[in-house]
């Protein structure tokens, strides 16, 4: 079944840009180099951001949605856990023509990645809870694709630590 939920296309639209504006910066971008996250996880996101300012023309299934989804779980968990701590040191130093613009503007890119990384975590949240809703709604109440994948459990848990 193929995904047209207009609710669920500006969703994936918002949640993109705000991966592409305020997480993968070119600031931090440096600091995921320590993540511990899979390489399929981690290109599903790349793909899914990039290609969400033109989600109306793909065509996602649930599973697709819902493999995102927890790709992007297992990524604000990974943060949470293993960049956070040490941002300001895994992002780099900046040399060249403009440091000290750039110094700034890095300096303000690390500062508010906590807040931004809680809004992309309330955002997959948002995304999640919508494609469940459709899920139940064309699957029914007792037999959802979610509960045919166990790994979709720990969407929430990922979330939340």
């Amino acid at each position: 079944m193929i995904v047209k939920d207009p609710e669920i296309i500006r969703l994936i639209q918002e949640l993109g840009e705000h991966y592409r504006n305020n997480i993968s910066s070119k600031y931090v971008k440096k600091a995921f180099l320590n993540l511990t996250l899979d390489i399929g996880d981690f290109n599903r996101i790349e793909s899914f951001t990039e290609e969400a300012e033109y989600a109306i023309s793909f065509e996602y299934g649930l599973n697709e949605l819902y493999d995102r989804i927890l790709a992007l779980a297992r990524f604000i968990h990974d943060v949470k856990t293993n960049i956070l701590p040490n941002l300001k040191g895994l992002a780099g130093s900046i040399d060249g023509v403009d440091a000290e613009k750039e110094k700034i503007l890095r300096d303000i890119a690390i500062n508010n990645f906590p807040a931004n990384l809680g809004i992309l975590s309330d955002k997959v949240h948002q995304l999640f809870i919508k494609v469940f809703e459709l899920d139940k709604k064309t699957n029914g109440e007792k037999n959802p694709f979610f509960n045919r994948n166990p790994a979709l459990k720990e969407i929430g848990q990922l979330l939340i630590e």
